[in-house]
């Protein structure tokens, strides 16, 4: 029996999907498929598999990407899909599927998460302050306000605080797990 869960999950919460992931998996669906936002499971046995979520350097269909996915498969872990730079791996469960073996290998893991994340907060604000300057400049004019203008600053407001708020989670994670390298060294 299959599925499909239509669900939203922005970059900065990669943890929290590939935790979904798992909880479904848990409860015997396990992903066989997956575009953005949507989906699909078939119904397996509760636990066993587990669920990883890789975020790629280039997207999944880049040769160098390629290679890696192979590497992976090869050490048994299966491939189910990519959406943008997001890889989807499944792997039995009693098999302790990992893709990060140490703290360095997650720690670049947040650095591509954070330097991706912070394009997209750069345009954010930057596209915020654009609407705003025009906004103002429609006020000098004293006849009409546009209000394109203000609802186009609100909306890219919005969005800058939203994925200025992520991109400061997956520092704090980075930093964290530098701290924890650092103790070990």
């Amino acid at each position: 029996m299959r599925k499909t869960v239509k669900k939203f999950f922005g970059l900065w919460n990669l943890d929290k999907e590939e935790k979904w992931l798992n909880e479904m998996a848990m409860q015997g669906w396990c992903l066989v498929s997956v575009k953005r936002w949507h989906y699909e499971f078939e119904q397996t046995t509760p636990g066993m598999y587990n669920i990883r979520l890789e975020f790629m350097k280039k997207g999944p269909a880049h040769q160098e990407s390629q290679k890696y996915i192979s590497f992976l498969q090869e050490t048994g872990a299966i491939y189910i899909g990519g959406v943008g730079y997001i890889a989807y791996f499944a792997g039995l469960t009693d098999s302790n599927f990992e893709l990060f073996s140490d703290n360095t290998s997650r720690i670049n893991y947040y650095s591509r998460i954070i330097k991706e994340m912070g394009f997209w907060v750069g345009l954010s604000w930057f596209e915020m302050l654009v609407q705003l300057f025009f906004f103002i400049l429609s006020l000098s004019d004293f006849q009409s306000t546009d209000i394109d203008y203000v609802i186009f600053t609100i909306v890219w407001l919005s969005i800058a605080v939203i994925y200025t708020k992520g991109l400061v989670k997956n520092i704090r994670k980075r930093k964290a797990l530098k701290e924890q390298q650092n103790i070990f060294e």
